[in-house]
C-alpha cells in the first residue's frame, strides 16, 4: 500500500445536517471520535505524531475523515449506517477516507474493504459492535489466534504515575507494604519505564537498580511471597539510539529502503528511536530470550508499549507485509511467556493485535491534569483519554479487555471523582498507579471500591456470537 494508492470504492448520499462519521485511530493513543460531517476532523502536523498516531504515517488533507481499518457513517440521527471495514485482522489494514461533496459524501481506500450496511434505526454503536463481533468471530476461530488460558485479569498497581521513569526497588517495596497495610484489593505489582538504562537493553539495568539485574530478580520474588503477582513493562520494538543494542547490532534494526539507514520510530522514550527487525531471527531470538528470563524470574503480567513501532513501514530481513512482520513479532513474544501469562498492548495498532493479546489501550495516558499540555488529541490527558475510552466502548470483549489506563486516586488529580466513575463505568482491566502514600480516606475507599478482575471472557463471548 502507498499513499497514492486510494481509489474511490462508494458514494453515498448525506443530509449534512445529520450526518456523523467515526473514523477509527491506528493505535491505542491514536484519536477516536464521532464527528459531524460538517466538522473538521484534526489535521495532524507534528512530525513525531505522524510517525506514532499515524499508520503509515499516512497524512489526510485538510477536511478529510480518515480511519485506519474501520470507518463508519450514519446519514440520519438514527440508522441507517454505512460501515467500511478490514476483512480480517491477519491481512492488510486500509486506511479509509471520507470526502464530503455537496450532497454526496465520497468514500475512498488503499486496500480492500468490506461494506456492510444496516438499513434498521440502529445507533452507531450497535453498528460498531455488530462489525466487531464479526472480526471476533474470525479471530477466534481461526488457528492463528494465540490467547491462552488465563480467565482474569487480578487488579493491578503500577509505577508510572508516582515515579514515571525515576523508578527505584526502595519505592516499590513502600507502596507493596501500603498495599498490604491497607488491605488494598491489588493482585498484580507492575513495574513500569525506568528500570532499564536504554530501551532495547531490557536485562542491562538502569543506576537506580544498581547491583545488576539480580535485584529485579530478587524484587520478583519477594513480590511473589507477599502473595502478589510481578509485572513488567518493555518497549520490545523500540531501540534507544544510545543503546548497547543498536550500537552492537545495527543490522537488527528495520532500515529505510532508500537510504538504507535504520528508519525513526520517533523521538521516545528519551531518545531518537530505532526499530527493531523482529523478522530477524537474531533480533526475534534476543526479545525470546529478555521474554523466557523475565518469565523464569517470576513475571506474569506484561504490559508491552510503543508497539506501533513493529508496524512502522521498512526494509526488513525478510520482505513481508507491515501486518504480517508486526503478528510475527506478537506471536515470539506470546510463545515466550507462560501459559497464566498476561500481555497488556500499549501504544498498539487495534486490529493487528487481535487474538494475540488480552487487553489493549484503548486512549492516551491519563494525566494529572484534566486537559493536555497543548491541544493535540493524542497527548496525555484526562480529555483525550475519556474520548477514546468512550468512542471505543464497542471493542470490549469483542477483540480484547478494553484498558482505560489507571486509576489515579490522589487529590492532586484534577477531576478526580470524574475520572474515578469513567473508570468504574464498564468492567475493563482495572489498575491503579501513583505514590500510593498521597492518598487520603476518599482515594482509599475509590480504590478498595474500584479495584476489581476483569472476567477475561473474549473467546467464549465471540464463539456465542456465532452460534445465534
Amino acid at each position: 500500500m502507498t499513499e497514492n494508492a486510494f481509489s474511490i470504492i462508494d458514494q453515498i448520499e448525506i443530509n449534512p445536517d445529520k450526518t456523523t462519521i467515526y473514523a477509527e485511530g491506528w493505535q491505542s493513543w491514536s484519536a477516536a471520535e464521532t464527528l459531524e460531517v460538517n466538522s473538521t476532523p484534526y489535521l495532524v502536523s507534528n512530525p513525531n505524531s505522524k510517525i506514532i498516531d499515524c499508520q503509515n504515517s499516512i497524512l489526510a488533507d485538510k477536511g478529510v475523515f480518515q480511519g485506519s481499518g474501520l470507518l463508519a457513517v450514519q446519514t440520519e440521527e438514527s440508522g441507517p449506517v454505512h460501515v467500511y471495514h478490514l476483512d480480517s485482522v491477519f491481512g492488510d489494514i486500509p486506511v479509509i477516507r471520507a470526502k464530503k461533496r455537496g450532497g454526496r459524501l465520497a468514500i475512498s481506500a488503499n486496500a480492500k474493504v468490506t461494506h456492510t450496511y444496516s438499513d434498521q434505526e440502529d445507533s452507531l454503536y450497535d453498528a460498531l459492535r455488530v462489525f466487531a463481533n464479526r472480526i471476533a468471530v474470525n479471530t477466534f476461530t481461526d488457528r492463528r489466534s494465540a490467547l491462552k488460558k488465563t480467565t482474569s485479569i487480578p487488579p493491578v498497581w503500577c509505577t508510572w504515575y508516582g515515579y514515571y521513569d525515576n523508578i527505584t526497588p526502595q519505592g516499590i517495596y513502600e507502596n507493596l507494604n501500603f498495599i498490604e497495610s491497607n488491605d488494598l484489593p491489588i493482585n498484580i505489582i507492575q513495574i513500569d519505564d525506568g528500570y532499564q538504562k536504554h530501551a532495547g537493553d531490557w536485562l542491562d539495568p538502569s543506576e537506580n537498580f544498581s547491583g545488576g539485574f539480580s535485584v529485579l530478580k530478587t524484587m520478583a520474588r519477594n513480590i511473589m511471597k507477599s502473595g502478589k503477582i510481578p509485572g513488567i513493562w518493555l518497549a520490545p520494538t523500540v531501540v534507544a539510539k544510545e543503546s548497547t543494542l543498536s550500537a552492537k547490532h545495527n543490522d537488527w534494526l528495520v532500515k529505510n529502503a532508500i537510504t538504507g539507514d535504520p528508519i525513526s520510530a520517533g523521538n521516545v522514550l528519551r531518545s531518537d528511536a530505532a526499530v527493531l527487525d523482529m523478522t530477524n531471527p537474531l533480533a526475534q531470538n534476543y526479545i525470546k530470550d529478555v521474554f523466557l528470563e523475565l518469565t523464569e524470574f517470576g513475571f506474569r503480567y506484561f504490559k508491552i508499549d510503543f508497539l506501533y513501532a513493529g508496524a512502522l513501514r521498512g526494509k526488513r530481513y525478510v520482505e513481508m507485509s507491515d501486518t504480517a512482520a508486526y503478528r510475527l513479532g506478537l506471536e515470539s513474544i506470546r510463545s515466550s511467556v507462560a501459559d497464566d501469562a498476561v500481555l497488556l498492548a500499549c501504544g498498539a495498532p487495534l486490529f493487528p493485535s487481535a487474538g494475540l493479546v488480552e487487553a489493549m489501550r484503548i486512549g492516551p495516558d491519563i494525566d494529572y491534569r484534566f486537559l493536555p499540555a497543548e491541544d493535540h488529541p493524542s497527548l496525555p490527558s484526562q480529555r483525550n483519554a475519556l474520548r477514546n475510552i468512550n468512542s471505543r466502548r464497542y471493542l470490549h470483549k469483542a477483540l480484547f479487555i478494553n484498558d482505560p489506563d489507571c486509576l489515579i486516586a490522589s487529590p492532586n488529580m484534577e477531576q478526580r471523582e470524574n475520572w474515578a466513575a469513567a473508570v468504574g463505568s464498564f468492567d475493563g482491566l482495572r489498575a491503579l498507579s501513583g505514590n500510593l502514600a498521597d492518598l487520603d480516606a476518599w482515594g482509599i475507599e475509590a480504590v478498595k471500591d474500584l479495584m476489581r478482575p476483569a472476567a477475561l471472557d473474549i473467546r467464549q463471548y465471540s464463539l456465542e456470537q456465532e452460534e445465534h
